[in-house]
C-alpha cells in the first residue's frame, strides 16, 4: 500500500483503488445479513443504485485494448471508514467497477484528448468474504466473490 498525503493506493484482486482518507464515514448497517447483494447460494446481484448510495473511490484511464476506457470504483461509505481504521475492507464490503467507453478528439486546448462517452462497456462487482462462505463456487475465492 502506498500513501500520498490523504490518498491511499490499494490493490484488491484486479482492482487498483485510490481511497481518499478524508471521506466522511457512514455507519455500517447493523444486522446479521452478510451482504444485501448476495443470496443464500452465493449469487451476486448488481447494486443498481451504486452511484447515489456509494462513495466514488477513484478513477483511472486505460488508452488501448479490450479494457480501454474510464474505470470508476465505488464502495459503501462504511467500508471506507472500516478500511481507514484497519487497512482492510470489512467482510461484506462491496466494490463496483464501472468501465465506460471513451473517444478521442482534437480541441482548442489540446490534441488527442480522451473523454468519456455515454457508452458503457462493463461492470464488475466484488464482495469481500473473509469466512469462505461459498467454497466450491467458481464465483468465490481468495476472500472475494466476483461477478
Amino acid at each position: 500500500m502506498t500513501t500520498i498525503k490523504h490518498l491511499k493506493l490499494v490493490t484488491v484482486g484486479s482492482f487498483v483503488v485510490i481511497i481518499n482518507s478524508l471521506l466522511a464515514s457512514n455507519a455500517i448497517a447493523q444486522g446479521s445479513e452478510f451482504s444485501p447483494y448476495v443470496d443464500s447460494e452465493g449469487k451476486i446481484s448488481f447494486p443498481s443504485d451504486f452511484r447515489t448510495s456509494m462513495v466514488h473511490l477513484g478513477s483511472w484511464f486505460v488508452p488501448d485494448g479490450d479494457a480501454s476506457g474510464f474505470h470508476d470504483v465505488y464502495t459503501e461509505k462504511s467500508s471506507v471508514e472500516a478500511f481507514r481504521k484497519t487497512g482492510k475492507f470489512p467482510d461484506g464490503a462491496t466494490l463496483v467497477r464501472e468501465l465506460r467507453a471513451s473517444k478521442k478528439g482534437n480541441y482548442s486546448t489540446r490534441q488527442d484528448v480522451s473523454h468519456s462517452t455515454k457508452g458503457l462497456k462493463q461492470w464488475f462487482v466484488m464482495i469481500k468474504d473473509s469466512k469462505g462462505r461459498f467454497a466450491g463456487s467458481p464465483l468465490w475465492g481468495d476472500g472475494w466473490g466476483w461477478a
